[in-house]
């Protein structure tokens, strides 16, 4: 009974370490260069801000579907790189799944395509006024 619980135990751990996540954040030219905020303090919103804003430069999150990471962890990755930028907010303007590969199997004569799903979240890191 020990014995399958450990089995059981490491099985779990394994596949929660298979995640994967990835970040990319791209800076808007002409965007003012500002000192980084606290990721703590940056807020997630999905609609469009009411308040008068700068808009900073776009955040990527490529998350594995899979097992997929913790809504969590992709929120904390927004934030983290947002705060980088110096956001106050990061706007959530994509999140979806896509194809972000291909593989191949079977004969050279023949292969089989089948695609390698991906979620990708994209944010804009805005700035208050």
């Amino acid at each position: 009974m020990l014995a399958r619980a450990l089995v059981v135990a490491l099985t779990v751990a394994a596949l929660a370490g298979c995640t994967s996540l990835e970040t990319h954040t791209m800076p808007y030219v002409g965007a003012p260069r500002l000192a980084p905020t606290d990721p703590a303090k940056v807020e997630i919103i999905r609609a469009p801000p009411t308040r008068e804003h700068e808009r900073l430069g776009e955040v990527t999150v490529d998350a594995s579907v899979e097992p997929s990471p913790p809504m969590e962890k992709i929120e904390a990755a927004l934030k983290e790189r947002a705060a980088a930028l110096g956001a106050d907010v990061v706007f959530v303007v994509h999140d979806g799944i896509h194809p972000v590969g291909y593989y191949a199997w079977g004969p050279w004569w023949s292969p089989t395509m089948s695609a390698i799903p991906g979620r990708i979240v994209v944010g804009v890191a805005l700035k208050y006024r």
